[in-house]
């Protein structure tokens, strides 16, 4: 929990035409602010104090506007380009995931398939690439599914994870929903060269997250990488 006059610090993926409504964006989070953030007997008014793009300031409230600043500046997804002697890979979910499989929401580690989930991860990043940013190609060195179905056949993917049930409260139904999902970790094994081969999908995957209700922060991981040097 915030202590009152404490600091709260959040982060907002922003895509495509996104980008040039970012002052609207900034507004929204101050009205935001200014409402409250939770449920209608325990709503917490704050005031949002700074904005950034990476080491780029976007607003600034002493400024009491929204600073200029170039589009073209903004930073594009980071991605480091290059990763030697690669020998394991963890994905550890920070918020629940919701997979959908078979009409179901995937709800015991047990029922996870490993190589599904990286699927549908390949599937996400597809779709908002040819949404959002057509012109750009991020789904670097796979120009071709069946080449990244040959590799992810490869793959050995042991699940960590366990059941969690978040509650969140919709405005507009007036009510408490239940949402399942899953959290804990999901190790990827596999031949150095072909683990370098996803790492630009699975760095990316950390800033778009996965499954269902993303919009909400799920599906968020964190991606820690082992090397035979260590």
């Amino acid at each position: 929990m915030i202590s009152c006059g404490g600091t709260w610090r959040c982060a907002m993926t922003i895509m495509g035409k996104a980008l040039d409504e970012i002052p609207l964006i900034v507004r929204a989070w101050q009205h935001a602010g200014q409402l409250g953030f939770g449920n209608r007997e325990h709503r917490v008014q704050s005031q949002l104090n700074q904005v950034r793009c990476g080491e780029e300031i976007v607003f600034d409230r002493q400024h009491r506007i929204i600073v200029q600043y170039n589009r073209s500046d903004l930073n594009r997804f980071s991605i480091p380009m290059q990763w030697s002697a690669l020998q394991q890979i963890r994905l550890r979910f920070v918020t629940p995931i919701r997979l959908q499989h078979r009409n179901y929401i995937v709800s015991r580690s047990e029922q996870l398939d490993g190589k599904q989930l990286l699927i549908a991860l390949f599937n996400r990043l597809r779709h908002c690439q040819q949404q959002h940013d057509k012109n750009m190609s991020w789904i670097v060195p796979y120009t071709a599914y069946s080449d990244f179905i040959s590799d992810i056949e490869q793959l050995t993917v042991v699940t960590a994870l366990e059941a969690i049930r978040v509650k969140r409260h919709s405005s507009r139904q007036h009510k408490h929903i239940d949402l399942f999902g899953l959290i804990g970790d999901v190790q990827i094994t596999a031949s150095s060269h072909i683990l370098e081969k996803l790492m630009p999908l699975l760095w990316l995957g950390q800033y778009l997250h996965l499954g269902k209700n993303t919009t909400l922060g799920f599906g968020q991981y964190q991606l820690y990488a082992r090397t035979n040097n260590l």
